[in-house]
């Protein structure tokens, strides 16, 4: 084992720092298509994009980008503030718009946009990257009767005692006994990137995970829209892939915002208008959606 290491090493080499910055360059520039290729209605660029998304961001077996450049210390992401749902009963998924047409609807990315309520925060790569932006949410009842199985429940406390909403699996029952939280799972930036790519991007996986059923498939999403008609429509877009969209424009910003100076040989990032003369919905407002 030790001679086929010793082998395998002798026929790489290291990369050199003008390799990493080509690398930036090229990167930045398959992002950028990507996500404007989303734009133009071309869905199916949501695992490409979380692809990329991992190679900037994700250190594992390999190095990222941010990290071999020492970006991520730098990096700064200016970002509409994240609700604390923690006591809704319905799923949370706040980096996302909801476009109502008389035939169609669909999620979007916020992109720039913000509410007249939003209040917008600064944070560090870590607390970006790790932030939750997606909430699952569970009936309170099921939960307290633990009838929802046993890997449910268990992921349910997970989740929350690892958010910091409760110091302990006692105090979490009551708090949701009280009717101070509901229960709910709930999944980052990280999580989410990380399992479309293995899943969809650059791995197609044998399994797939939970939170893929539950908001990347159109069958199962949260809302049911009808026509001018009345008859049931199909999403045109599925909540995960609109945040997984909006994650690569926060990024792409950030980028823009700290490094101008690694971005005149990129292509130039200019976000298309998703949304016609109608108006998004933001997911925590009322809409005229019916919830199933």
């Amino acid at each position: 084992m030790g001679q086929a290491k010793a082998r395998a090493k002798a026929r790489q080499r290291f990369r050199d720092q003008g390799e990493y910055e080509q690398n930036f360059v090229a990167k930045f520039n398959a992002l950028t298509t990507s996500c404007l290729a989303f734009d133009e209605g071309n869905r199916w660029e949501a695992p490409r994009i979380a692809t990329e998304i991992c190679n900037f961001c994700h250190d594992g077996k390999s190095t990222s980008i941010l990290s071999v450049l020492e970006l991520k210390r730098h990096l700064s992401f200016e970002c509409s503030k994240v609700p604390d749902d923690n006591r809704n009963l319905i799923d949370a998924f706040p980096l996302v718009s909801i476009r109502i047409g008389s035939e169609q609807a669909g999620y979007l990315p916020t992109l720039d946009r913000s509410g007249p309520n939003d209040e917008i925060e600064k944070l560090s790569f870590r607390q970006w990257w790790k932030s939750p932006v997606i909430r699952k949410a569970f009936s309170p009842r099921l939960f307290l009767q633990g009838i929802l199985g046993k890997e449910i429940q268990e992921w349910i406390v997970e989740s929350m005692l690892q958010h910091g909403l409760a110091k302990d699996r006692l105090t979490l029952q009551a708090k949701i006994a009280s009717s101070k939280l509901s229960p709910g799972i709930m999944f980052s930036r990280e999580q989410i990137t990380k399992d479309l790519r293995n899943t969809e991007g650059g791995h197609i996986g044998k399994s797939v995970p939970l939170a893929l059923d539950w908001f990347n498939s159109l069958e199962n999403s949260p809302w049911q829209f009808l026509d001018s008609k009345g008859n049931v429509t199909e999403m045109s877009s599925t909540v995960y892939s609109a945040t997984i969209r909006q994650i690569g424009h926060e990024l792409l910003r950030a980028l823009q915002r700290s490094q101008p100076e690694r971005l005149n040989e990129c292509t130039e990032y200019l976000p298309g208008n998703l949304v016609s003369s109608q108006s998004p919905q933001r997911n925590r407002q009322t809409t005229t959606a019916k919830v199933i």
